[in-house]
């Protein structure tokens, strides 16, 4: 047995060890595989390495250059001989796919969808044409998505030659089909260059072959489930796929890991496991802080290596795990959120834009400030997770003083402009309407949800002290003066915050109503059905609930017009209830039910009564199904729904009860204290 200096070509293209036996006249390996050994010093070599045929390339087989060196071995044997073309260089002018990031110091926000100054993504090669290219055998026209793809796979085989695949896992095993969901997703069917709000987009597909498995697969399950709004078979699938890539990984940490915990627990809450999802979402909090994403790469000498476009996608998966949590802690149902306390030392920059030939990431400020107003609202459920002892605790409570450090440090964070102020409540003015579209387009839907939190957050704080004046107990002739104060300045933060959703509710409605050329890009996340919600429960317990003798002296009186319910109607009716399903099918269904109660008071001028005065069978309770994550018809359980605050035990009409671990309680504090 001897080394030879030239191996033979399956060798040479598996690059493996060529032991040329001579009295045999093959290789030690092709012996022991059955092939036919084909060694000659003045054949011509087959295609350099790592470039391989069409065919082979699509089909992802091993290519090897025939005898004759007209076509590869598997072209000629299944007759396609004419289909054998070997994937060429990319030219020299457009190799250069990811020139040097220029960093603006300019919100991310500032810039419009399509065209940043002065440079329109329509002047710059066609991503129309992603799938059919890589359908059509003649692979020589390049397009940028194209070489994205073709430096993706040829890293995947630098990276996994010396790997035994005939023992890989199929399951773990990437293909085309997943590069192409995660790039639709990302370049929205080809008609913009890829782009994300949280990582680098353009890097992750080029590097996509790299990338943890686990993160690649839980990237498709999210792709899937945005584009086909619902957990298809196909998107089960890659979570499963996804979760055994999880159980076989070793758990090194790192940036992708980071934000690959944080979308399984986005994948979780959107298939209404919010408890499974939690537990992947701690780990994520824990591996950042492991690796020392807490402090900014520009204040960490031991990250001076990485690039812009690096350590800008490092602050982003941080800022989207922290807001992730913020989320969590102030929407979940109940329970002490201890990780969210490690937050508040955190010395991180604002994600700011990346420029390379136009810009790297999507706006990204909303998570950054409105952390401030999910803190308070997490505040406020802790405090209340127990009833108190009597109305004098409630009336007591300190809670203004503590939302005005809340709204002063929200205001310190957040830039001036990202907030949409209008003089009237009740509406908004023609001239507030032309500013807030210039606001809105400037930062596309980052500010319309923004100032909805922020006027909810309002809301949480004094809807608690506000619920006393349902209590005849509470009426003003047996209170002080200092006490109606109270009450009526509750009353009135409650109805004016939930007038100032409502119309900016209504600003988007009406643009979501025109031509698809006058539509303002409003974020579609369904976050803010837990502010409209906020609003529906404040007009709601005025109308049916509030004790008539407090409308005199409050500042909008009564609320409970047609106007306002044909309103609630409409935006309603945009959000149909039969297409919706978990937590987002139970915050609708009470909507239903309380403008169904309002119309019924408006119409015979009848209050039901504040409670039931014996529990019936016929009680509905309003929970969220949740339902096996990894089955399309699993078993389902009714837990306990996301909101801020729930309804503090009251009662829709009577009949209808907010499933809730304090919900109870409460219920029995106000019949105790009625």
């Amino acid at each position: 047995m001897t080394q030879t200096k030239t191996s033979c070509r399956r060798c040479v293209a598996g690059r493996r060890k060529c032991a040329f036996i001579a009295d045999r006249k093959s290789c030690e390996r092709c012996i022991r595989l059955g092939h036919e050994c084909l060694y000659d010093e003045d054949v011509t070599p087959h295609a350099p390495r790592n470039r391989v045929c069409t065919p082979c390339f699509i089909s992802h087989r091993l290519c090897v250059l025939g005898a004759d060196g007209s076509a590869c071995e598997r072209c000629l044997k299944l007759g396609r001989e004419d289909q054998c073309r070997y994937v060429l260089q990319l030219p020299q002018d457009q190799a250069n796919i990811n020139p040097e990031p220029v960093i603006r110091n300019t919100p991310a926000s500032s810039y419009s969808d399509n065209t940043f100054e002065g440079f329109t993504w329509s002047d710059q090669q066609s991503w129309g044409s992603i799938g059919s290219n890589l359908a059509s055998p003649n692979l020589s026209t390049h397009t940028w998505a194209m070489h994205l793809f073709l430096q993706a796979m040829e890293q995947s085989v630098q990276e996994h030659a010396k790997e035994p695949f005939d023992i890989e896992d199929p399951d773990l095993m990437p293909t085309l089909d997943d590069w192409l969901i995660c790039s639709n997703y990302l370049t929205r069917n080809g008609t913009s260059p890829p782009l994300s709000r949280v990582i680098d987009a353009t890097s992750f597909l080029s590097e996509f072959f790299q990338k943890p498995a686990v993160l690649r697969y839980i990237m498709c399950c999210w792709a899937l489930i945005k584009t086909k709004n619902a957990a298809t078979e196909e998107g089960i699938l890659y979570y499963n796929r996804a979760r055994k890539a999880l159980i076989r990984s070793d758990w090194t940490s790192s940036v992708d890991m980071v934000y690959a915990f944080t979308m399984i627990y986005q994948t979780a809450y959107f298939r209404f496991q919010p408890s499974i999802g939690k537990q992947f979402l701690d780990m994520a909090v824990e591996m950042a802080f492991e690796l020392g994403m807490d402090t900014d790469p520009d204040d960490s000498p031991w990250l001076s290596h990485l690039t812009p476009r690096q350590k800008e996608e490092r602050r982003r998966v941080f800022w989207n795990c922290f807001g992730n949590l913020s989320h969590h802690a102030a929407s979940s149902p109940g329970g002490d959120v201890p990780e969210f306390n490690r937050f508040k030392k955190v010395q991180l920059k604002p994600a700011s834009q990346v420029l390379a030939d136009g810009p790297v990431f999507l706006p990204f400020d909303s998570l950054m400030y409105t952390w401030p107003l999910r803190m308070m609202i997490y505040s406020v459920k802790q405090k209340l997770s127990v009833p108190p002892k009597s109305t004098q605790e409630i009336l007591s409570l300190d809670l203004e003083s503590s939302l005005r450090d809340h709204l002063l440090l929200f205001h310190s964070v957040c830039p001036p402009d990202y907030i949409l102020s209008f003089e009237d409540p009740l509406g908004i003015s023609p001239s507030e309407s032309e500013l807030f579209i210039s606001q809105i387009i400037s930062a596309r839907a980052l500010l319309f949800n923004l100032n909805l939190q922020y006027q909810a957050t309002i809301s949480v704080v004094f809807r608690p002290i506000m619920s006393l004046a349902a209590l005849p107990s509470c009426r003003p002739m047996y209170l002080s003066l200092d006490e109606q104060k109270v009450i009526t300045n509750a009353i009135n933060q409650c109805l004016e915050a939930a007038w100032r959703i409502y119309a900016l509710y209504m600003f988007a409605y009406q643009f979501s109503q025109r031509g698809a050329e006058q539509k303002l890009p409003f974020d579609d996340s369904e976050y803010q059905s837990y502010d409209g919600h906020e609003a529906f429960i404040v007009f709601w317990f005025v109308s049916c609930k509030l004790d008539p003798t407090w409308l005199p002296i409050t500042r909008f009186g009564d609320c409970n017009t047609m106007e306002l319910r044909r309103g609630m109607r409409a935006l309603l009716e945009a959000s149909p209830l039969e297409s919706n399903d978990g937590n987002v099918a139970v915050v609708l269904k009470a909507q239903h039910a309380m403008l169904a109660e309002m119309e019924e008071v408006s119409f015979t001028g009848v209050r039901n009564p504040l409670f039931s005065a014996e529990v019936s069978n016929h009680t509905e309770i309003l929970g969220m199904e949740v339902t096996s994550i990894d089955l399309v018809d699993g078993k389902r359980t009714i837990t306990e729904p996301f909101c801020y605050l729930g309804f503090l035990g009251f009662e829709i009409g009577g009949k209808i009860q907010w499933k809730g671990r304090s919900e109870d309680s409460w219920r029995l504090f106000w019949k105790l204290n009625a």
